[in-house]
């Protein structure tokens, strides 16, 4: 992943990932899901209609503040010269951003499938997020 030709084949590849796991999760699981190691983590099907963390928001300001961050980010991105994990961590942020938009776009609720501690349901595009805040973090504080 050394060259942005790389980066953009990664980038794209956890986002098709991402969106095949959604899909998956919508035509062939359940609300009652599947659990292993003692219920620490599971697959359950769960349609999050709010913002991070469920917190209510109605949908077309949910999806007009994920568009503009979106797009804050990408304008961001493509105006500054970065260090490629720099890059990648953005680009992360843009490919879970754009796919849990997608989901309340054409689903009316981000889908959740990946149940940890019977606490919280998150989705791949969430983890993607959360790495790429933890990598712009990381960097920027060296």
């Amino acid at each position: 992943m050394a060259t942005p030709k790389g980066l953009i084949y990664s980038l794209t590849g956890l986002f098709i990932i991402d969106r095949v796991a959604k899909y998956l999760a919508l035509s062939d699981l359940s609300e009652t899901g599947l659990f292993c190691c003692q219920n620490l983590v599971g697959l359950r099907l769960h349609l999050n209609e709010g913002i991070a963390f469920g917190i209510p928001l109605p949908p077309a300001i949910s999806i007009i503040l994920a568009a503009v961050v979106i797009f804050v980010l990408i304008f961001y991105l493509y105006k500054n010269r970065l260090s490629m994990a720099t890059y990648f961590g953005g680009g992360l942020i843009v490919i879970g951003a754009v796919s849990n938009l997608l989901d309340k776009i054409f689903h009316g609720a981000v889908v959740d499938f990946l149940e940890l501690a019977r606490i919280s349901v998150i989705n791949l595009s969430d983890v993607y997020i959360l790495t790429g805040i933890v990598l712009l973090l990381t960097r920027r504080s060296k």
